[in-house]
Order: structure tokens, then C-alpha cells, then sequence
């Protein structure tokens, strides 16, 4: 308890130092007036860091760590944290990520998982009660939630910054124009097919939802990354290929990034809907092993749509930025984003694959920088998915699926006359060896031919 109290006191201590640092720079100040400023930002710092037990970072670690987060004063004058973090559903059963590292010990109870079966257990039991209130039209009253749990989500339903956030708007008709306007990812049918149904899905599911879609595009979005560290692990153990385990730290830290990416969707409100939740992590099991397949069968491909994918998320993200700038400008950014771009910088670093470490530093002060930061990201990866690519391949499909395309209508035709042979052999009453003889000898020409069918 003392350790998290001392966290907190130096934070409130560094934003202090910080708010006084930006009038510093928006004033014109005289040496004196400077001395006399520094003299009470030293007795602000004091004021919170002076305790009986030694503090956890002396005011240098603090300059370096917390000082450069920017955040809108204004707008916090007026909105309390709690109103931002935690603000989701799943925070509240999960646990908080951001509390518990700014106060938990490393070898702490709280970042040890208990055993799944109890964890399966009380999540059913929460998500089991939650749908009885969605069947119930969502109606407060004996549905089983305790009278804490009700409380928080009438403080999350009534709360000023949901209410701004409920006017936040996302044309699936403008990112679409978007996205023809600018240069094409070059892909196969076989990858452009099921890219096209999953964003037209997106966008009839989360229509005039987007932080909700964004949550749904953030738990799925970190899928790829996990499959690929399996596949990659999976091939090393077995010694079949070890060239790419650098590539396996680029991946952990791509899904580090969308991990945070997540719960600022969720800081956000974007899993309070049951509905989203369910959709969101069944289809990131289903998206896991179909990416686990498809990489196992052409690397290649897997790269190429989840190219595709992050790609959309740019444009996406991108329209969200321009439809919503000024609204998202007086909005502050959860404490969780704060954090991640401030203090998580060698996992951030470790995907910026176009640029030297540390040569992007996103400043983080209100939402509309939030977003900004998170669509560069995702540009980022789409640049790293596009190294991860055999050129040649891409290059050589147009006519791989041509052939695919050939068997597969050759298949289907010899498949129809075949059934058909059959059936007149058997009227004409040809012996069944005789007809069997003959059909296995045209279906042994066809295996020839098409081998991969």
C-alpha cells in the first residue's frame, strides 16, 4: 500500500513539475522570475516525494520517465481519471494493467494468473449475467450484478466523456474512398476474396460504432503476430528453419503495440457491449489458427493479407482522425496510451523497422494525438509485413492462380462427367470391375495432372 501511494505521489509530483514546465515555455521570463519558478517547482516536488521511506525513483528518473508526458490540462480540470481508467468491462474482471504496474510488486499475487479453471469460472459467471441482461433489453434490476458492479456502470454510462465520445462518427463510405485513392496492395484473389468479406462485415456490424469497431479490429489485430511467433518457435524446435528468430522479436513487439492499441480502445468504452465481446474473442481464436494454417502453408500469403488488413486499418483510422479532428482535440488521452508511448519505448522501437531507434516519439495530449499515434503504428506494420513477403511469389501468383483456377474448374468438370459415366455404366449393366477399372484409370490422369488437388 505504501509502495502504490509513494507511485502516486511522484507522478502527481512530475505532472506538477510538467505543468509548470509548459508555462515556462509559453512565457517570456527573466532570469529571476526563472530561479523563482524552478525554487517552487523544487518545493512541489518536495511536497510529494518527501517521505519516511525511501522513494521509488529519485526527480532525474522522474524528468526522464513521466516529465515529457503531455497532457491537456484543461481538459483534466474538468474530468477526473477514474472517468477514463478503468473504464471497460473487461478491466473490471481481467484486472487493471496500469495500476498494477504502478504498484505492484514484479513477483506480486496480481500479475500471476490463478489456475484457467478458475478464471473460466468467474468469467462465465460474469458474461453469463450479461447476457441475461442483453435478452432482458438491458434493464438494471435483479439480473444478479452486485450493487457494486451497477454502480460502476451507471458511473460509466452517465459519465461526461462517454457522453462526447457518442458523437464521435466513422464513414464506412469515406474510408472506402480512401482506400481506392491511394496506391493498391498487390494480392492475390485467394487473399483479396476473404480481405473484402471481413471489412464488409465490419462495416454492416459496427456501422455509427467506431470506437466499438475499433476494439473489435484491436482484439483480433494482435492474432497475427502471436501466430506467426508460434509458427516461427514451432519450426526452430523441430529444426527446420532458424534464419527469421529475429523476426520473432519485430513480431512480439508489433503485438505488444496492438495490445496497447486494445486497451485504449477499452479505456474507451469499445468492449462495454456483450455482443462486440463475444464477436471480438471468438473471432481472434478463429483468426489465430487460420492464420497458423495459412503461414504453414505460403508465409507469403499470410504476410500479404495481414498487409492487406493493417492497411485498411491506416485508411480507417485515417478518416476516423479528419471526420473527428476538432471534437478529438478537447478529449485527454487515457493514462494507459500516456504510459505506453512514454515509458515502453524499447518494445516501441523494436517494430519501427523504416527508422533508427528512438527517431519517433509520439507526443500524446489529448485523443486526436492518440489516434494519430495509433494509425502511424499501423502504418509501421504495414511496412513490416510488406518486408516479410517473397517478392518473387507475389510476382509469380497471377499466374498460380490461373492454374488454381484451371484444375479446379477441370476437377469439377471431370468430377460431374465421371458421376455420369457411372451412372450409364451401371444401365448399360457393364461389369462393376470393368467400370471401376476404367474410372480409377481416368481419375489416376487427373491426380497426375493437378497433384495439389
Amino acid at each position: 500500500l505504501d509502495r502504490t501511494k509513494r507511485t502516486k505521489m511522484a507522478l502527481k509530483a512530475a505532472r506538477l513539475r510538467r505543468d509548470l514546465e509548459k508555462q515556462i515555455a509559453l512565457m517570456k521570463v527573466t532570469q529571476e522570475e526563472l530561479k523563482n519558478i524552478e525554487s517552487a517547482m523544487d518545493k512541489a516536488d518536495s511536497r510529494y516525494l518527501s517521505s519516511k521511506a525511501k522513494p521509488l525513483m529519485s526527480k532525474s528518473a522522474l524528468s526522464g520517465e513521466y516529465a515529457n508526458t503531455a497532457v491537456d490540462g484543461l481538459a483534466l480540470q474538468t474530468m477526473d481519471e477514474d472517468e477514463l481508467w478503468p473504464y471497460g468491462h473487461i478491466a473490471e474482471s481481467a484486472g487493471d494493467y496500469l495500476r498494477a504496474l504502478r504498484g505492484a510488486d514484479a513477483a506480486s499475487p496480481t500479475t500471476t494468473p490463478p489456475s484457467a479453471i478458475i478464471l473460466a469460472k468467474k468469467n462465465f459467471t460474469r458474461e453469463l449475467k450479461e447476457l441475461v441482461r442483453l435478452i432482458n433489453g438491458n434493464q438494471a434490476g435483479n439480473d444478479g450484478n452486485t450493487a457494486l458492479e451497477q454502480s460502476k456502470k451507471k458511473k460509466r454510462r452517465e459519465s461526461r466523456m462517454r457522453e462526447k465520445l457518442s458523437q464521435l462518427q466513422l464513414s464506412n463510405d469515406a474510408v472506402w474512398e480512401r482506400e481506392e485513392a491511394r496506391p493498391q496492395v498487390k494480392a492475390p484473389w485467394i487473399i483479396k476474396g476473404p480481405y473484402y468479406i471481413l471489412c464488409y462485415m465490419l462495416d454492416a456490424l459496427f456501422d455509427g460504432k467506431p470506437i466499438e469497431r475499433f476494439w473489435f479490429l484491436e482484439t483480433v489485430a494482435r492474432m497475427p503476430y502471436f501466430s506467426y511467433v508460434s509458427c516461427l518457435h514451432l519450426y526452430e524446435s523441430l529444426g527446420w528453419w532458424r534464419v527469421g528468430m529475429q523476426m520473432k522479436r519485430i513480431h512480439a513487439a508489433e503485438e505488444f503495440n496492438e495490445a496497447h492499441h486494445l486497451l485504449t480502445m477499452e479505456a474507451l468504452g469499445g468492449d462495454e457491449s456483450w455482443t462486440t465481446r463475444f464477436l471480438g474473442q471468438h473471432s481472434a481464436i478463429i483468426y489465430y489458427w487460420v492464420l497458423v494454417a495459412m503461414w504453414l502453408i505460403s508465409p507469403t500469403l499470410a504476410y500479404n493479407f495481414s498487409e492487406l488488413i493493417e492497411m485498411h486499418a491506416v485508411d480507417t483510422y485515417g478518416e476516423f482522425l479528419d471526420a473527428n479532428a476538432e471534437l478529438l482535440k478537447t478529449l485527454p488521452a487515457p493514462p494507459i496510451t500516456q504510459y505506453y508511448y512514454t515509458s515502453e519505448t524499447y518494445m516501441f522501437d523494436e517494430f519501427q523497422t523504416r527508422q533508427p531507434a528512438g527517431a519517433r516519439r509520439p507526443q500524446v495530449e489529448n485523443l486526436y494525438d492518440v489516434f494519430e499515434a495509433i494509425r502511424d503504428d499501423e502504418a509501421e506494420h504495414v511496412a513490416t509485413m510488406a518486408d516479410c513477403q517473397d517478392k518473387d511469389f507475389l510476382v509469380r501468383s497471377p499466374n498460380y492462380e490461373k492454374a488454381v483456377a484451371a484444375a479446379i474448374t477441370t476437377a469439377a468438370a471431370a468430377n460431374l462427367y465421371l458421376s455420369r459415366a457411372a451412372e450409364q455404366m451401371e444401365e448399360a449393366g457393364m461389369d462393376e470391375e470393368v467400370a471401376a477399372s476404367i474410372l480409377d484409370t481416368v481419375t489416376g490422369f487427373l491426380d497426375a495432372i493437378f497433384p495439389f488437388l
